[in-house]
């Protein structure tokens, strides 16, 4: 199983990353992120995007994972304040 991962610097995102490192059945994870997550290992793959509004360069990276298996995105979204 391969695993694409956004958001592997914040909280949940380094949860979901040791469980998707632990896990024998995923084989591979590309991390995308403005800057390394700085976990080393055999299954990651790491793209740096600091644009996240111009995708151009992430879908030609990606072409060498045609079959993605699943697709983790954690990241916050912010809120409208009410006050």
């Amino acid at each position: 199983m391969k695993v694409i991962l956004f958001g592997a610097t914040g909280m949940v995102g380094q949860c979901v990353l040791t469980e998707c490192l632990i896990s024998p059945i995923i084989e591979e994870i590309l991390i995308v992120g403005r800057r390394s997550c700085g976990v080393a290992s055999t299954k990651i793959k790491e793209l740096i995007h600091d644009n996240f509004l111009d995708y151009s360069g992430f879908y030609l990276s990606t072409k060498k994972w045609p079959l993605i298996s699943h697709y983790l995105k954690c990241t916050k979204i912010k809120s409208a304040s009410r006050y």
